[in-house]
């Protein structure tokens, strides 16, 4: 396993961090720039950093709070799969005997302090020698590609080092004496003598080489072996290529080299990529990613990204082996956390991933959305401005899938991100016209809960509250509406009955995050409220001549009645839940909605009438206009509140 856990406290902006690292081979942390994820990296770098070299020490201690006296960093190390092997490795064996009373079930869990005053301390272990060793087998590499230039890949040649070896065990002038050997053979007796003369001078001015760098040997021996230090790309300096190409290359040769190197070495490696993706087209972001997958059979990654692009292919190849973990890095009071996203989507379907789906890992909240009608609703610029917390919302659209829906739906009991479901009435309920009553739809039980047979079974067991009186006790009142008939004797409903039942259906479907139109988001747009500002734009909109025809035939019905036809002219539905259908509607009033109905659901009258609402009804009062916004569209202001108190 390596690494399983890290705890990180006081360290920048990272006040609490608790990262378990057992839970998958691939750990993801995406967020905004600036929430804190390349601290996260950077504190498991430093801990090694301070092993090596103290007095290299940063200032890192949390300077928000001036109470706080001091940093920690400890991080888990599991030695499960290297006690296997240790009997074939004296270093290893000698390394576990001395940190063996440390060990809890082979794991041995390191903690390092940095103190204002400028000390440092480390726990259970205080020789810094001993923790040094133990680093050795769990090395860490941590890549920037926004850093990767031609000295990143004369820097392979150490990477593959000091994996690669842990010490040379015969003796120095054996090893000397075969290098020579095998020199002299190459290069001929020239070798030889410039060997003698060169050991001569350096010995007459009483200099010596470091005998006990056998890394640098190791490394100087494998460069030999290749001809040199430079690499190329089709007889190029690999620099000489695009930065895409160029860090594509890169990574996939050093993520290839230390995978398979790290099971000839008995080390647990870790690689640390910052941003992947930067520089990388599409098509090479899912070439590294194939590379991803197939180093992490051998070693452990942690994947600081913004790509939906590197999440969605990463998650598409999520197996019982292969285990995809993302986590949310995000910024409260000033300081960074993290939140465990990886349940959005379940693993048998993970293979239906692709980039709108993957987006939802990177949202602060999100929003279900049926339909483009309420994507222009959400999105428009004037109501944005208006509430601007709606900029911090995803708005992901379901086009009506239930399996689409389901794909990233987050657990309704336990969710990694705040979400809003938002649905129109008939996913709730539909209609029978001989019974005369409304009745549960069966066909949504992803949207609707009241249809959910896991949510109707766990609701039987709550024991007595507000939640349980919100969902069982709700859902009860919702039954005895359903009960009474309510009579389509209309194309349209003005019966007390049928209110209060969509009353307590909204309410019950609140509780568990779907708020529920009463009939469409149209029946949203055009309701009592806003009729009269929508005759206003209607004549802006179609022209006085078209406007004046179509006022005349409609004002002989009630506001009900107006209300219905209108919506239906802009593709919405009656209140029984039906397309006005020739068979569903009296004659004239299809002929009415025939007459006048034109485009399609989403052809722009939604962003037209808004744009000139906002432009004729708001002033520069942002209290007032929300005020306003409330007066003519009630429903739509339910769902902006709930957005901003989900935030």
């Amino acid at each position: 396993m390596g690494i399983t856990y890290i705890k990180i406290r006081n360290f920048k902006a990272a006040r609490k961090i608790d990262y378990d690292f057992s839970r998958g081979k691939v750990n993801c942390l995406v967020g905004k720039n600036g929430v804190g994820k390349t601290t996260i990296d950077k504190a498991i770098i430093y801990f090694y950093e301070m092993a090596k070299k103290s007095y290299a020490m940063e200032d890192v201690i949390d300077k928000k709070n001036p109470y706080i006296q001091k940093a920690s960093i400890e991080i888990c190390f599991d030695f499960t799969k290297l006690f296997d092997c240790r009997e074939s490795n004296d270093y290893l064996e000698s390394v576990i005997d001395e940190i063996r009373p440390y060990m809890i079930d082979n794991k041995l869990a390191i903690k390092f302090y940095q103190f204002k005053n400028g000390g440092i301390k480390w726990w259970p272990i205080s020789d810094r020698f001993i923790i040094e060793k133990v680093l050795r087998f769990f090395p860490v590499y941590m890549v920037q590609t926004k850093c990767v230039d031609i000295n990143a890949w004369s820097e392979l040649w150490d990477v593959v080092t000091d994996i690669a070896i842990t010490g040379i065990k015969e003796d120095k002038n054996i090893v000397w004496g075969r290098l020579k050997d095998n020199f002299e053979k190459i290069y001929g007796s020239k070798y030889a003598k410039v060997i003698d003369i060169v050991d001569n001078a350096i010995k007459r001015e009483q200099l010596s080489i470091n005998e006990r760098d056998f890394k640098k040997r190791f490394k100087n021996a494998l460069m030999s072996n290749f001809g040199g230090e430079m690499f190329m790309f089709d007889d190029q300096r690999v620099d000489y290529y695009s930065d895409g190409i160029n860090t594509l290359k890169y990574l996939s040769l050093l993520l290839k080299l230390l995978s398979e190197l790290s099971t000839l070495s008995w080390k647990e490696v870790m690689i640390i990529l910052d941003e992947p993706e930067i520089s990388l087209h599409l098509q090479f972001i899912e070439e590294l990613a194939s590379v991803i997958v197939v180093a992490a059979a051998k070693v452990n990654f942690l994947i600081a990204t913004h790509s939906t692009r590197l999440i969605s292919t990463l998650l598409s190849e999520t197996t019982d082996e292969f285990k995809v973990i993302c986590n949310q890095v995000c910024v409260r009071n000033g300081y960074t956390y993290i939140r465990l996203i990886s349940d959005i989507v379940k693993d048998k379907e993970k293979y239906l991933m692709r980039d709108n789906e993957a987006e939802s890992y990177f949202a602060d909240a999100l929003v279900f959305v049926e339909g483009q009608t309420e994507i222009q609703l959400l999105k428009n610029k004037n109501i944005v401005k208006l509430f601007p917390k709606l900029k911090k919302v995803t708005i992901y659209n379901t086009n009506s899938n239930d399996s689409t829906t389901e794909l990233i739906h987050p657990s309704y009991n336990n969710p990694a991100i705040p979400f809003l479901i938002l649905i129109d009435m008939d996913k709730v309920l539909n209609y029978s016209k001989p019974k005369n009553r409304f009745y549960i739809s069966k066909s949504n039980h992803v949207v609707n809960p009241l249809c959910n047979d896991s949510i109707k079974a766990k609701e039987k067991y709550l024991y007595y509250s507000s939640k349980k009186k919100a969902t069982y006790i709700q859902r009860k009142k919702v039954q005895r509406y359903l009960e009474k008939e309510i009579c389509a004797n209309k194309f349209y409903n003005d019966s007390k009955i049928y209110d209060n039942l969509i009353m307590e259906v909204k309410k019950y479907c609140k509780a568990y995050r779907t708020i529920v139109f009463k009939t469409t988001i149209e029946g949203a747009i055009v309701c009592k409220e806003s009729l009269n500002v929508f005759y206003e734009w209607l004549k802006n909109y179609w022209g006085d001549t078209e406007y004046g025809k179509y006022y005349q035939e409609v004002s002989g019905y009630d506001i009900y009645g107006q209300i219905s036809i209108a919506r239906g002219v802009f593709h919405g539905k009656t209140d029984y839940l039906f397309k006005f259908r020739k068979d569903m509607v009296p004659n004239a009033i299809f002929s009415i909605i025939k007459k006048y109905k034109s485009g399609d659901k989403v052809d722009g009258w939604v962003l037209a009438f808004f744009d000139w609402f906002f432009e004729n009804y708001m002033d520069d009062t942002v209290e007032n206009n929300e005020q306003t916004f409330r007066q003519f569209f009630p429903e739509l202001y339910e769902v902006v509140q709930y957005i901003n108190d989900m935030i």
